[in-house]
């Protein structure tokens, strides 16, 4: 079955019992395919994000100089040591090992999509 056919157990059955599945069980698949749509939304924030952080990391260490770059680089050096406890964490069968990489990439991300247009709008030549 595929994913949309996963469906949220109901224990009492409101219909006829002919209508029921399984010794008086039934699927409710409405409810799952609402809930399939919202983790399918989350799932793809989750792909999204990395690339979204990488291409602002990229971005900002490439057009910022002098103390802008000092503070573009923090979050790289933030998630370069995330990156180093997850590779350690994984070597050593840490199972929370990937924890600090999924909290810290919301953060480097959000840190990063402030710094950019402030850096955009201080630092752009007055007219």
């Amino acid at each position: 079955m595929g994913k949309g056919s996963r469906g949220t157990f109901s224990p009492m059955c409101a219909t006829a019992p002919s209508a029921c599945c399984h010794n008086g069980m039934r699927w409710d698949f409405q409810n799952a395919n609402r809930q399939d749509r919202d983790g399918m939304m989350t799932d793809s924030l989750l792909l999204f994000l990395p690339l979204l952080y990488l291409a602002l990391q990229w971005l900002a260490l490439r057009r910022m100089r002098e103390a802008w770059q000092v503070a573009a680089v923090l979050p790289a050096l933030f998630m370069g040591a995330a990156l180093a406890i997850f590779v350690i964490g994984m070597m050593t069968g840490a199972n929370l090992a990937a924890l600090v990489l999924v909290l810290g990439m919301p953060v480097a991300t959000l840190y990063l999509l402030l710094l950019v247009p402030l850096h955009w709008v201080m630092a752009r030549p007055a007219v």
